[in-house]
């Protein structure tokens, strides 16, 4: 459907509150996306007052003048509307019965959704919408403050619908579930405005009840960041790539902010750039070491369940795109000279005599250690 007939066909539904109720659901479902929200209500707004047979292209010239954006950002807001109207029409139905309550609407619609986990995909595909908007990267500008290296972090903290699936995942029930998504929700409004100083019971009570949320974490370094606490966010964003280790884009992030929060040099980050090295995944070899599975990960290293020759060990990898920093190889060398110094202890992990150097093929260093069988220390507290 085209982007006028899918606004007209969502005005006709909800007549004059169309605009308060794609307001009320997008606030909720995607949060932080401010510039956003108000180019859908814009464009409802244009389609309420078109002329019955007005020419798709005419008002869209119309609308394109309105919104000052490209043809791309008006498809964008089409397929949002579309969202709208198909997978979260409920959302949408809830928010129109309480159009006239719009105290009551946040927590109705987190009640809709500790409901129905069918609407997951639905919030991934406002996402992906945002995400790709210049309104919305105009919003994470405006947050930042000047904060260059701030920016893919205030990008993840938005992301309600990771926070959706990881209360799912973890059984949460519908009262309580509303409970959080409405808390996740107005930590994110405050982090926006800028008050932090205060958000430490909030976090500490979503922390509580959902203490294996990456999102979470996430809101807490947001916080950290926002008040120029670089290590304190390396401390929660450490805990988050621990959570999500397939996460790259998140592995990253906590690579910047230890820099950050290390003072090893001046790095600012930005959302596109030259491709990142590959890391490395189970499956991969390196040395002779078969990768296995991933044990966990950090903000310059992973660490491996690995196998050769018959033996299992525990390989610690550097990232790749850091073992050019003569900085961080110099630390890695001397943690393995450390290591080495150690006396041998039935408490304490073995070195593997020659399972250390550089992997010229994956341009990486490596150390490699006893392997013990158990729970991590993380989930063993």
């Amino acid at each position: 459907m085209s982007l006028l007939r899918s606004c007209q066909s969502f005005v006709a539904k909800y007549g004059s509150a169309a605009v308060a109720v794609a307001k009320g659901v997008l606030e909720i479902v995607a949060p932080g996306s401010g510039t956003l929200v108000k180019m859908a209500g814009k464009a409802l707004d244009a389609a309420g007052k078109a002329a019955e047979k007005m020419a798709e292209s005419e008002w869209k010239n119309e609308l394109r003048g309105i919104l000052g954006v490209s043809d791309a950002e008006l498809n964008r807001i089409g397929e949002m509307i579309d969202l709208l109207a198909g997978p979260l029409a409920n959302l949408c139905e809830q928010a129109y019965v309480f159009k006239d309550q719009l105290d009551e609407m946040p927590d109705v619609l987190a009640r809709v959704l500790a409901k129905d986990p069918s609407l997951s995909e639905a919030l991934h595909g406002i996402e992906g919408i945002k995400s790709q908007c210049d309104g919305f990267a105009d919003d994470l500008r405006h947050i930042a403050h000047n904060q260059a290296e701030a920016l893919p972090l205030y990008g993840r903290m938005h992301r309600v619908c990771d926070y959706f699936d990881e209360l799912h995942a973890a059984g949460v029930k519908p009262r309580d579930f509303a409970h959080y998504v409405i808390q996740h929700h107005e930590i994110l409004a405050k982090i926006r405005r800028g008050e932090t100083a205060h958000l430490d019971d909030a976090l500490m009570d979503v922390r509580r009840g959902v203490p294996r949320s990456a999102s979470v974490a996430i809101l807490e370094a947001a916080v950290a960041v926002r008040e120029f606490d670089y290590r304190g966010a390396d401390r929660a964003l450490g805990r988050a790539a621990r959570l999500k280790l397939e996460d790259w884009q998140l592995m990253e992030i906590s690579r910047q902010v230890t820099k950050l929060a290390t003072g090893t040099d001046e790095v600012k980050v930005t959302t596109g750039g030259t491709a990142k090295k590959r890391r490395l995944q189970p499956g991969d070899v390196l040395d002779g070491w078969t990768l296995v599975a991933c044990l966990g990960a950090g903000g310059w290293g992973q660490v491996f369940q690995a196998t050769r020759g018959g033996e299992t060990k525990a390989v610690k990898i550097m990232h790749p795109d850091l073992a050019a920093d003569e900085g961080f190889v110099t630390r890695f060398k001397q943690e393995i000279g450390n290591l080495f110094r150690l006396p041998r202890h039935p408490n304490l992990v073995r070195i593997h005599t020659d399972g250390f150097g550089k992997c010229e093929m994956h341009k990486t260093w490596y150390l490699a250690m006893e392997y013990v069988e158990g729970p991590t220390l993380e989930a063993y507290l």
